[in-house]
């Protein structure tokens, strides 16, 4: 009986062991929750908008304005525009945005880029350029989106929305 007695004396009680099993549990949970938390973005930024859309003259023949309206050059042949029409994207790739290497890449529904800023190999602040766009891919009343991206990263450098009224 002696050694039952100092045995139940020595051993840790149930009620310890449990509240020890769910501070061990809630720190899991918690190493968890910032591991996976942390994978996720904080919130979401859009791109900024340096090369702004300013206008689309001509619905028609689908002429459409960009203008750099950043405070930085920007090295034309760098750089490539993506055309979204109401979000959908467009097989429109314009894989410069320097008019004397616009003639020799690959392009679709884009007839010809033109304008101070194409015209360099840098596109100054302040200077437009204007994109043919093949008709009927423009319309009255749709969203039109250029992405410009960063060719080296692949990465979204300007986005311009504009309602084509």
């Amino acid at each position: 009986m002696a050694v039952e007695k100092l045995r139940r004396e020595d051993a840790v009680s149930p009620l310890t062991a449990e509240i020890l099993l769910i501070a061990l549990t809630i720190v899991i949970i918690a190493v968890f929750l910032a591991v996976l938390l942390g994978m996720l973005p904080q919130s979401y930024h859009p791109p900024p908008e340096i090369f702004k859309i300013t206008q689309v003259s001509n619905v028609e023949q689908g002429l459409v304005q960009l203008r750099n309206i950043g405070t930085d050059k920007i090295s034309s042949s760098d750089y490539m525009a993506v055309v979204y029409i109401n979000g959908v994207r467009k097989n429109i790739v314009i894989e410069t945005l320097s008019s004397h290497e616009f003639i020799s890449t690959h392009h679709n529904d884009i007839k010809l880029i033109k304008g101070a800023g194409p015209r360099g190999y840098y596109w100054l602040p302040g200077e437009s350029g204007w994109f043919d766009i093949e008709n009927g891919i423009i319309f009255h009343g749709c969203i039109l989106r250029i992405d410009i991206i960063r060719k080296s990263d692949e990465s979204i450098y300007s986005r311009s929305e504009y309602k084509v009224i």
